[in-house]
């Protein structure tokens, strides 16, 4: 007789794997190095003096593994570092999903040209050392673009628009520690900059090409079915009436109401 133990395990663990791999890509390999990283460093099997980005390291030592390392460090154990892994697997996997539309090549490109920045912000402005708060900061920076309308709870107390999202975060934060967070702001920074090549500047008049784009080598090392276009993205529903009513037999096309019908089956 099998023992329904093993059983309910094989479940769990079936489920489990089945749900990571269902993960779009980069926000999956983001959230296991960045566990892995910082579990490391947390448990004391990796320094993290090895870990941090220490320019004079990188170019005469060429330590180029801090580049990457302190991009998937998140800091310290504790409450923020679990909060860091919920915000990545919810907002990384949005913005990947609706904004890019789970194409890999396009989406790391985002997140190389973000760290680009933040690493401007390191040597020039503000010494920040990790950087994987900063790129998740600009990360929920652009989901907050393209859900401006949709409510968050906040704790479960009060609910905010999508648009004032990375803002109530800062905000939160001062309450709390009685200071500004600096990384939170450089991945402000460095979002509204990616957004401003990428959606700003295209669709001003007389523009119709983007400043950056995506290399060539990555589309081929990280093909994907469908391509954005700079008019991609999620679009809020219209708003029908003052009620917010929504009515099942009426779909709404570009702000347009059509009635389709209660439909039939077929045959009749």
């Amino acid at each position: 007789m099998p023992q329904p133990s093993n059983r309910i395990g094989t479940l769990h663990q079936t489920s489990l794997s089945s749900w990571f791999n269902d993960l779009p890509l980069i926000t999956k390999t983001w959230l296991l190095g960045s566990f892995t990283i910082t579990l490391l460093v947390g448990f004391g099997l990796l320094r993290v003096e090895s870990v941090v980005l220490l320019w004079p390291r990188v170019y005469k030592g060429l330590e180029l593994w801090r580049l990457c390392f302190s991009v998937f460090f998140l800091g310290g154990l504790g409450m923020g570092f679990l909060f860091n892994l919920l915000f990545i697997l919810q907002y990384s996997k949005s913005v990947e999903e609706d904004v890019f539309f789970s194409d890999p090549a396009d989406y790391l490109f985002m997140l190389l040209f973000c760290t680009g920045v933040l690493w401007v912000w390191d040597i020039f402005v503000f010494k920040l050392f990790f950087f994987g708060p900063s790129l998740l900061s600009a990360v929920i920076y652009m989901w907050s673009k393209y859900h401006t309308d949709e409510l968050v709870s906040i704790w479960g107390l009060v609910q905010v628009p999508g648009k004032y999202l990375p803002f109530v975060f800062l905000l939160l934060d001062l309450l709390t520690s009685g200071s500004v967070n600096i990384r939170a702001v450089a991945g402000i920074v460095a979002g509204h900059c990616w957004y401003f090549v990428d959606k700003v500047y295209p669709t001003t008049i007389g523009n119709r090409r983007k400043l950056v784009t995506t290399p060539a080598f990555l589309r081929q090392w990280l093909p994907a079915p469908r391509r954005r276009t700079m008019f991609s993205g999620p679009v809020a529903p219209p708003r029908t009436s003052s009620t917010m009513s929504r009515n099942t037999n009426n779909n709404s096309l570009f702000g347009q109401q059509h009635n389709w019908g209660p439909g039939r089956v077929l045959g009749e």
